[in-house]
């Protein structure tokens, strides 16, 4: 047991960073957690969690959880979603420990027996503690509840003379209510018992591109109906509503009447009367799709552990990165200041915006991430995770990239117009992948010597040749043909590259 605890207090911040997401991914309650608030908790429950297991007095770990529950419990969390977040931490102590000791020996078996029958202790604990916490905070509610249909009572003879005051305020409160929704950040639609809009707020008809005075009185679902893929999840967020009282918060991906994706946080609450009979569902909606772009197109450049560090900690991109190991590609129009000489500015665009997009679906098809263009110089990666992968996709794209530009440049001397080739470079190495700039101004790409090597190889290519490096000549498979290798005196470097060029080009 020893050696589990200290395994697990070595590795306390990746193990947190972990649980952290686990929690938020496992129970979507979690979500509208300050994500700096969860992990410091999280930490500070690790912490208790550890003392415990050292010293076996649980007092350290019955206090921690006797926090957690007051705080969780005055957020309106149900026993459920704490207790589905403790277990959710289960499988993630697992994963951890066979990852950090993947021996199979008896002792470290008895000791990790032990180590999850002492977690489920705990569990066990931290459901009696939020069951208390719950009861205490009811017992007050009630006894709150008390106090007032007493007061209720001794104010009784007053009600008559202050019913058209209440009346004038209830009138106010609910313009104010309406102004508040109007300006909250989350769409919100009211559906009476009879599936019939009643409330349709102008973010949500941002969101959705729905027109309010189309779906006001209108059947939800005929309403809804051009929003592709909500009909099951509503009708299922209805139904939970009327049987629960509430339908906990769900991630849907839908495509909206104009054809664009979305991914949208719903969560449903039951809708109560005046006189406290269940009226019909508010639903509460959230865009969340400039976060899930973000978390795909940032995942194409850095490791998953960097990724999650930077999800859990819930802070903005810094000027930091991480050294990976890469295939990069640089593309250059041969004379292009000749060719645009003396053209209209008109002519030179058109030609520019033609090489860049078969530059784009080129290198796209093969796998690439387009870094930038620098006038027609175009700089993608490939392979952050796969150098052979990446090394045989960069030189597909080169060969894709010469084909599609001969084409273009037969279509161009029929019409009388300069052709144009490309010289191409394709070097593999270590470089570092994150921000360069400043706070104010950031530009995501990769540097290092094998960046530059890439570039000075693309100078020396001619027209209509691909020059890659001897790592990436060393990664490829049969698939690739080259012409012997020579050594280039690269500008700015003191020692000579060997080059290779790669043969099939047009």
């Amino acid at each position: 047991m020893q050696q589990i605890i200290s395994l697990l207090k070595r590795n306390s911040e990746t193990l947190v960073d972990r649980l952290v997401l686990q929690v938020v991914e496992s129970v979507p309650r979690y979500e509208a957690v300050d994500r700096q608030e969860l992990r410091e908790s999280t930490s500070a429950t690790l912490s208790a969690l550890l003392q415990t297991l050292e010293c076996g007095s649980t007092q350290a770990i019955i206090d921690r959880l006797s926090e957690i529950s007051n705080r969780r419990a005055n957020e309106q969390f149900s026993i459920c979603d704490f207790l589905c977040a403790l277990h959710a931490c289960f499988p993630v102590f697992r994963a951890f420990l066979r990852e950090a000791d993947p021996t199979d020996s008896p002792a470290r078996t008895q000791a990790f027996e032990q180590f999850e029958s002492r977690l489920h202790d705990i569990s066990s604990m931290a459901a009696e503690v939020y069951a208390a916490t719950s009861q205490r905070q009811l017992a007050s509610k009630n006894r709150a509840l008390h106090r007032m249909v007493r007061d209720l009572h001794e104010r009784d003879s007053h009600l008559q003379r202050e019913v058209s005051d209440k009346q004038a305020a209830l009138h106010k409160a609910t313009e104010f209510n309406q102004r508040v929704i109007e300006t909250m950040p989350s769409g919100v639609a009211v559906i009476a018992a009879d599936l019939k809009v009643q409330l349709f707020s102008s973010r949500l008809e941002r969101l959705t591109g729905l027109a309010t005075e189309d779906v006001l009185g209108k059947d939800v679902f005929e309403a809804f109906g051009a929003i592709e893929g909500l009909e099951g999840p509503l009708r299922e967020a209805i139904e939970r509503v009327r049987r629960v009282g509430a339908y906990p918060l769900h991630k849907l991906v839908l495509t909206m009447p104009n054809g664009h994706q979305k991914t949208l946080l719903i969560r449903g609450e039951r809708l109560f009367d005046d006189e406290g009979e269940p009226e019909g569902t508010v639903m509460i909606v959230d865009d969340v799709t400039e976060r899930e772009l973000l978390v795909d197109s940032f995942s194409r450049y850095v490791s998953r552990e960097l990724l999650n560090r930077v999800l859990a900690q819930g802070t903005a991109p810094r000027l930091e990165g991480e050294s990976r190991t890469c295939s990069v590609l640089f593309a250059d129009i041969r004379s292009y200041t000749t060719m645009s000489e003396g053209k209209p500015p008109e002519v030179v665009h058109e030609c520019l915006n033609t090489y860049l997009r078969v530059m784009v679906e080129t290198i796209t098809a093969a796998g690439g991430v387009i870094d930038k263009f620098v006038g027609d110089k175009v700089m993608a990666v490939f392979g952050q995770e796969d150098l052979k992968v990446g090394a045989e996709g960069a030189l597909r794209a080169a060969q894709g990239a010469h084909e599609c530009i001969a084409e273009f440049r037969e279509l161009r001397e029929q019409d009388d117009l300069v052709p144009i080739a490309l010289g191409i470079g394709v070097n593999t190495g270590s470089m570092l992948v994150g921000n360069v700039g400043s706070e104010q101004r950031m530009d995501f790409t990769v540097i290092g010597d094998a960046v530059n090597v890439a570039d000075r190889l693309q100078s020396h290519a001619a027209a209509g040749q691909t020059l890659c490096g001897a790592a990436t000549r060393s990664l490829v498979g049969s698939g690739f043909a080259f012409d012997a290798g020579r050594d280039l005196a690269l500008k700015g470097r003191q020692e000579p590259a060997l080059a290779f060029l790669l043969r099939g080009c047009p």
